[in-house]
């Protein structure tokens, strides 16, 4: 097994345009709605990531 390595750090920055398009299928709810829906979906998962 080769040893890990740890990853380097990098400055934090929102998703560009381009990167939520692309993540955006597999961003969207799974489940039926229930609850309050949330305000700002891109800042939620800015915060995430």
């Amino acid at each position: 097994m080769l040893p890990l390595r740890p990853t380097p750090s990098h400055p934090w920055s929102p998703l560009t345009d381009a990167e939520r398009h692309v993540l955006e299928p597999y961003l969207l709810p799974q489940k039926p709605k229930t609850g309050r829906p949330p305000r700002n979906r891109r800042a939620i998962w800015d915060a995430i990531f």
